[in-house]
């Protein structure tokens, strides 16, 4: 489902759009819309979806144990 954002141009019915990405090769990781105005809670799916996507692919360990991670709100 979407959402009604805030935008410049007033509110609209929309998707809040989050990559991760490999910082070192400037790769995206995983991609996903969510149906929400604020991205604030968004960083914990994000990050849950990588590891699923990691160990989808067949990478066993926790890809991101050793990792340093960073994220932005807008």
């Amino acid at each position: 489902d979407s959402a009604k954002m805030a935008t410049s141009k007033g509110v609209i019915q929309g998707y809040t759009g989050v990559a991760v990405v490999d910082a070192k090769h400037q790769i995206i990781v995983n991609a996903q819309a969510f149906g929400e105005g604020q991205e604030n809670g968004l960083l914990k799916p994000a990050v849950e979806g990588t590891r699923e996507h990691f160990v989808a692919i067949g990478h066993g360990k926790d890809v991101l144990k050793e990792v340093v991670l960073a994220g932005d709100s807008g």
